[in-house]
């Protein structure tokens, strides 16, 4: 039996192949799902939390693998592969760009927050974090305007475009391979 949660999670990716995120309600969800709106903010405080979560969901494995085999090429190919497997989905999110919490600010705000953990955790000095947050922002346009055009290039295209534009001090966080990085 599937948790509240994750039914809520379904409604909402079931409804993003219909329609645009940003004409999804709250109530319509809830109605969609059979469960009540109590329910509903137990678990999230609004759509957009529901839709970071079905995205923390989708990315938690390629995560954990990347904390446990420091390959930066395989978790961005995971999670974009997730994106495209659920492109309905991610489309439809990263069109809604005019709303106060749109999911391009939260996905920026997570991703950045989540690797700053990471390269934080290795003594980095501020001035390599602030390339980083400089460097993310770039590469989460990148993927919000991926997205939103209909997903039309190749993952390994934008793994490409990843590296290339990446910082060399970044590199050498990320792969520690002299072959990506330029002497």
């Amino acid at each position: 039996m599937s948790s509240p949660n994750q039914i809520f999670a379904d409604v909402l990716v079931d409804l993003t192949s219909k329609k645009p995120f940003e004409k999804i309600s709250v109530s319509e969800i809830v109605s969609l799902s059979g469960l009540t709106r109590p329910t509903f903010y137990k678990y999230f405080s609004d759509k957009y939390d529901l839709a970071l979560w079905i995205f923390e969901q989708h990315v938690q494995s390629a995560r954990r693998d990347m904390r446990i085999n420091h390959d930066f090429i395989a978790l961005n190919r995971s999670v974009l592969t997730i994106m495209k497997q659920y492109s309905d989905f991610y489309k439809s999110l990263f069109r809604d760009t005019d709303s106060q919490n749109s999911f391009i600010k939260q996905f920026h705000s997570n991703c950045l927050s989540g690797t700053k953990n990471y390269i934080g955790a290795m003594g980095l000095s501020p001035e390599t974090i602030a390339v980083y947050e400089v460097w993310t922002t770039g590469t989460d346009a990148l993927i919000a305007r991926w997205a939103s055009n209909g997903m039309k290039e190749s993952i390994d295209y934008l793994i490409d475009i990843f590296i290339r534009s990446m910082p060399e001090e970044l590199k050498r966080v990320y792969f520690n391979r002299q072959d990506l990085v330029s002497s």
